[in-house]
């Protein structure tokens, strides 16, 4: 397999009276960038940090950089502003870069001071990049008795550069896009309305629980009772509940409307749902052309008696 090499030297764009401090962007004197493609068409990544000094690796990743191919600053001239955030802190390499290309990296300062230096790219084989696959991602968020929940933000972190995507059920209480493979976390959200599906009923239901007089039939029923999330169900979630009830507070102070958790987890004691620390959050591994489908069950928080309208 071909290798392609990128010898990356880097020159200073500061004074000479500049010290090396973590206020002072400095970049590199050089440094050997090997990497070992196939055939393709797309872009490989070098993160701005790889270009900047030793003597500033103990702050890289907390500067805010970002970094730019020169022929994109000076086509704007004058006109040009970088931009911070998402990926431009990431310089993408393809297989139709000239032989020596010429970057340009940033620093944000707190003050808002932008500082650059400049570095360059010499590509010593110069041949396609490998490719990044990407993976078709979707799921069903629904109550323990299927009744899709809309409105829910999935929130995935992770992949290449540890970002975050967010993804919306629709009213079906579906969502589904595409991320690039790696490793992830995907956790379910949804915090509004929370007197949806709350009633003196379920004041009524708790009570009867709490005094060992009616047991409820499903754990996700228990965790609901829990609206303080101190781990059981007390008079002190009655007393939330009631204050709710009554317009007092509009919220629960302690949780949100809803907690989500991964349907394909199985409580090993139903009557205790704390007996372990249940997960509300699924990782998974995504691989190019693949299908994953994550799904999670809502609990609306303080509907013991399933009664919240969920889309």
């Amino acid at each position: 397999m071909k290798q392609l090499t990128l010898l990356c030297v880097a020159l200073l764009w500061a004074m000479p009276s500049l010290t090396q401090t973590c206020d002072t962007l400095i970049c590199s004197d050089g440094f050997f960038y090997t990497l070992y493609p196939t055939d393709g068409e797309c872009l490989w990544p070098i993160p701005a940090t790889d270009f900047l000094d030793e003597s500033l690796a103990s702050c890289a990743t907390s500067l805010d950089l970002a970094i730019y191919p020169a022929h994109e600053v000076i086509t704007q001239g004058d006109d040009f502003e970088p931009t911070f955030g998402g990926q431009s802190d990431t310089l993408w390499i393809t297989g139709d870069y000239e032989e020596t290309t010429v970057v340009y990296v940033y620093s944000l300062l707190p003050d808002g001071t932008v500082q650059e230096c400049i570095s360059y790219v010499l590509l010593l084989e110069h041949i396609a990049i490998e490719c990044y696959g990407t993976c078709l991602l979707s799921g069903l968020t629904a109550t323990y008795d299927n009744e899709p929940i809309a409105d829910v933000t999935i929130k995935i972190v992770g992949g290449l550069f540890g970002e975050t995507t967010l993804a919306q059920t629709n009213t079906q209480g579906t969502y589904n896009l595409e991320i690039d493979e790696g490793s992830y976390q995907i956790t379910a959200e949804r915090n509004d309305n929370h007197l949806n599906g709350v009633s003196t009923f379920d004041i009524v239901l708790i009570g009867k629980y709490i005094l060992g007089v009616q047991d409820f039939e499903q754990p996700y029923h228990i965790i609901a009772a829990d609206v303080n999330q101190s781990g059981t169900v007390s008079v002190f979630d009655l007393i939330q509940m009631r204050k709710l009830v009554l317009n007092v507070i509009t919220e629960f102070p302690d949780s949100p409307s809803w907690r989500f958790i991964p349907a394909s987890y199985s409580f090993p004691v139903p009557a205790n749902p704390w007996h372990e620390t249940f997960p509300e959050l699924i990782e998974i591994e995504a691989i190019s052309d693949g299908l994953i489908e994550v799904d999670f069950i809502g609990i609306k928080m303080g509907d013991v008696n399933s009664s919240v309208i969920a889309n």
